[in-house]
């Protein structure tokens, strides 16, 4: 019913240049595209919660975008990388909250989700225009060696110049 009706209120709104895409009938599809960009919009039971791909092929295929260079830029995004999710939920406040999910792979329900890109979507263009993203390393575990591991004690790991 929620999808129902969600898909009629996007086909009288103004998109800009995204239009809706994919079969409604089939199960109440509600995609979106731009021409570069593909959107599928998924319900998630939390606020952390990304839906497993199931073990549908085409889902599968459409979850799988090439991960991103490690130093990010737009350009990143081709034609086989650019499927995105944007996940849907009620908050407490009785206000939708959204989503914009990119994900790299599969994974079965009740594990991590394979992801490289997770922002909220903000409610209004400007406010979406003043996310930065800003790329944290806090889960990265780096073993450099010390000085002594290098091979003599002034670090320059035995080498002379």
């Amino acid at each position: 019913m929620v999808r129902g009706l969600v898909h009629h209120r996007l086909l009288k709104a103004s998109l800009g240049p995204w239009t809706l895409s994919g079969n409604h009938r089939r199960n109440g599809e509600l995609w979106l595209t731009d021409g570069d960009y593909r959107v599928r919009l998924l319900h998630g039971f939390s606020d952390d919660h990304v839906p497993p791909p199931g073990s549908n092929h085409a889902r599968r295929a459409y979850y799988r975008n090439l991960p991103l260079p490690p130093a990010f830029q737009v350009p990143a995004f081709g034609p086989e990388n650019n499927k995105l999710l944007i996940l849907w939920r009620v908050g407490p406040d009785g206000a939708p909250a959204f989503r914009v999910v990119r994900t790299t792979g599969t994974w079965k329900f009740g594990t991590t989700a394979e992801v490289d890109l997770d922002f909220p979507l903000m409610p209004t263009a400007d406010e979406l225009r003043k996310l930065r993203f800003e790329p944290q390393d806090d889960s990265i575990e780096l073993d450099l060696p010390d000085n002594e591991e290098m091979g003599d004690g002034d670090g320059t790991g035995g080498f002379s110049w």
